[in-house]
């Protein structure tokens, strides 16, 4: 039997990864399924339905709440199935991922991928290729944003998963590839500060809708992280500066500039569909620029070490 995909989850990126696995599979190869928990269906229902298609490979895009307990499902009960997990790997992982858990992840590394899909840009790629070659790093400053209401045009603010605490919604998690990506460029870091806000989009809301985040670690003195829901106008960049030279990265105007010893150059990028190359990518089995998962398991837990230690 070839290759057959299960996605699961019926909001906008599940609605995303089946039609790139329909185009790229065929459509008799792809059965797409809803999470479950706006219907009302019971897991062992859903994987009831999963074991019966028999799929080689499966996709969860369900709110973040049931990633880890739907993967630790599926590892056992399809043992010969790769999994693909949508980011954040977890929605609450002091609680989510004990030391058991992790280690049943890591066993299974090999089978389990998560949607960290900035790691197949070129830009992303232009930063590890570079980043050795300014020297120690003296700074880091991360950068993202995008006002919720272009982000989920045409939504009630009050409906929607990112806003809400009960799906595992929030800035940090809803806009951790920053975070996976200072934790995947400079290893393990430490939060040393952290401030949040939330109430812009109403009383209800009872997750952060805007952080700044000062972290440190061993191989860079400073990280700087702000995340937010606010940007009318959306950003996406990276800045480094160490003690041989300094980049910038813009993700939106896809382009970059470094300065080493003195000397400036700039880069441009073509855009390039991520989401196809990381379908390609897990449908292979071939791991080249997929995170490391240990990375998306630090990237989990730090989330919660900062929730829980400076937004309650």
């Amino acid at each position: 039997m070839g290759i057959r995909v299960v996605v699961i989850g019926y909001g906008s990126i599940g609605q995303r990864h089946a039609k790139i696995v329909r185009k790229t599979i065929g459509e008799e190869n792809v059965l797409h399924l809803p999470a479950g928990n706006r219907e009302n269906i019971p897991q062992q229902t859903l994987v009831a339905n999963i074991l019966a298609f028999e799929p080689s490979h499966i996709i969860i895009a369900t709110p973040a709440t049931q990633h880890i307990p739907l993967l630790l499902n599926l590892l056992d009960e399809v043992p010969t199935a790769n999994i693909l997990v949508e980011k954040p790997l977890a929605s609450n992982a002091s609680m989510e991922l004990t030391p058991d858990v992790v280690q049943v992840l890591l066993k299974n590394e090999s089978r389990i991928f998560v949607g960290y899909n900035l790691h197949f840009t070129d830009h992303f790629q232009f930063i590890k290729n570079n980043i050795s070659r300014l020297g120690d790093m003296l700074w880091a400053d991360l950068r993202v944003g995008q006002h919720i209401e272009q982000w989920r045009p045409g939504r009630d603010l009050k409906s929607i998963v990112s806003l809400s605490a009960d799906h595992g919604g929030g800035a940090l998690n809803e806009l951790s590839h920053e975070l996976e990506m200072a934790v995947s460029l400079f290893g393990a870091l430490n939060c040393d500060h952290a401030v949040a806000q939330r109430g812009v989009f109403g009383n209800h809301v009872e997750v952060e809708e805007a952080v700044q985040v000062h972290l440190s670690g061993e191989r860079s003195s400073k990280v700087s992280l702000q995340c937010d829901f606010y940007r009318r106008v959306p950003e996406r960049k990276v800045f480094l500066i160490g003690k041989q030279g300094q980049l910038s990265v813009d993700f939106i105007a896809n382009n970059a500039v470094i300065e080493l010893n003195g000397r400036q150059s700039s880069v441009t990028f073509n855009a390039v569909d991520t989401y196809q190359m990381q379908i390609n990518e897990f449908l292979s089995g071939h791991r080249t620029k997929s995170p490391m998962l240990e990375d998306s398991i630090t990237t989990a837990k730090l989330i919660s070490v900062i929730k829980e230690q400076w937004l309650q």
